[in-house]
């Protein structure tokens, strides 16, 4: 299967008071990339080349340099994604007061972030979550499952100075002076997920919401804290597309949110990727049409019989 695609990814973050609207959002520039993905064995793999935002952009928003590095499984009902993130430069739009949509540029700040991510959806005879995101099977109804979305990840933020600007601690009333975040996630979140089809088209909507447990450590006037949090994660997916029997297209967005509460105010940091996929299928023969992990499978099963898990014939 051959999968040309076009897609923007990013890991950015903001800073909202507690109930309060205003908000200071941190965005880094222009990360979008095209690529082409080639799915075998089962598993899917993607070659991308990021596209350099013009002089014009850059001078409004700053240089931004990253690698965000993704490598998905998935398999029948389920999915793991393990990720590693590094971004480095970031411009600040502010949203309060006489500052709305200001822009004001952070070079200093790098934030990593490396981790699992994974869903599980319990519908395993009607529902597939591979037809929409991967296009590597054909759901013929419309059906959905109650799903499990979770992340085990380590989040780490660095500055020169206070990441939290003067007019924003002045509009909220409240002091942040933070200028080194480091926070270890783990989280369960129950959800559902649709798909809607007719025809060759279809429309998958995917949320999850559960709490999450955060382990923080951060650095404020040369002070060092440490602290537990307990708040929310959040799992949103969306797809439409066509997905025939030869050809197949469509666009999905998936947004994975963790917020904490720091220093009397609310810490998000948002990772999304947005994808517009065109491909077509190839015929596989031969052994080209194993899965690497129904091999697994069935050497695991022949050990236990006493068989040799290695078997050629066919091949």
């Amino acid at each position: 299967m051959l999968n040309p695609f076009v897609q923007g990814l990013n890991d950015s973050f903001s800073l909202k008071p507690r109930g309060g609207k205003e908000e200071s959002s941190f965005i880094p520039n222009n990360t979008y990339q095209l690529g082409c993905g080639v799915y075998f064995f089962g598993i899917g793999f993607d070659f991308a080349y990021s596209l350099q935002p013009s002089d014009a952009e850059n001078k409004k928003y700053g240089t931004t340099t990253y690698h965000d590095i993704r490598t998905n499984f998935l398999y029948g009902n389920w999915g793991i994604n393990f990720f590693t993130k590094k971004y480095h430069g970031f411009y600040r739009e502010d949203n309060f007061g006489n500052r709305k949509n200001q822009i004001a540029l952070r070079p200093d700040i790098t934030t990593t972030n490396n981790g699992v991510e994974g869903i599980y959806a319990l519908n395993q005879s009607k529902f597939s979550l591979c037809s929409s995101y991967i296009f590597s099977e054909r759901q013929i109804k419309s059906s959905g499952s109650v799903i499990l979305s979770g992340t085990v990840n380590k989040f780490t933020l660095a500055s020169d100075s206070a990441v939290a600007s003067n007019d924003f601690e002045q509009a909220i009333k409240v002091k942040s002076s933070f200028n080194f975040l480091r926070y270890t996630t783990m989280s369960i979140a129950p959800g559902y997920s649709h798909n809607i089809v007719w025809k060759h088209f279809f429309a998958n909507v995917t949320f999850a919401v559960g709490p999450a447990y955060h382990w923080m450590k951060f650095v404020t006037d040369e002070k060092t804290h440490y602290d537990i949090n307990l708040n929310t994660y959040y799992d949103f997916r969306l797809a439409l597309g066509y997905n025939g029997t030869r050809f197949f297209g469509g666009v999905n967005l998936t947004q994975l949110q963790r917020n904490i509460q720091l220093e009397r105010v609310t810490f998000s940091n948002s990772s999304y990727l947005l994808r517009l996929n065109v491909g077509m299928r190839i015929k596989d023969k031969g052994f080209m049409k194993k899965r690497v992990l129904d091999i697994v499978k069935n050497a695991f099963k022949q050990k236990r019989n006493g068989e040799s898990p290695i078997d050629l014939e066919g091949y």
